[in-house]
């Protein structure tokens, strides 16, 4: 499921579009993750940002803290 997407339109796919821009942009917004990273999850969703948010947001979960750290 794409977040900003038609589902019968295909044009989203394109890494380069100006949809999967944006679904990239909503997706850093919505994790906090840097865009780069973004663009590449949702690229390798295959345009799927739904998909995109979970690996994110499992990746930005696994990441440890410093908080216990002397």
């Amino acid at each position: 499921m794409n977040l900003l997407q038609d589902p019968g339109d295909q044009a989203g796919m394109d890494f380069r579009s100006v949809r999967f821009r944006d679904q990239a942009c909503a997706l850093a917004r919505m994790t906090g993750c840097p865009l780069a990273l973004c663009r590449q999850e949702l690229f390798i969703a295959e345009g799927d940002a739904v998909e995109a948010f979970l690996v994110l947001e499992q990746r930005r979960g696994a990441v440890p803290t410093d908080e216990g750290r002397h």
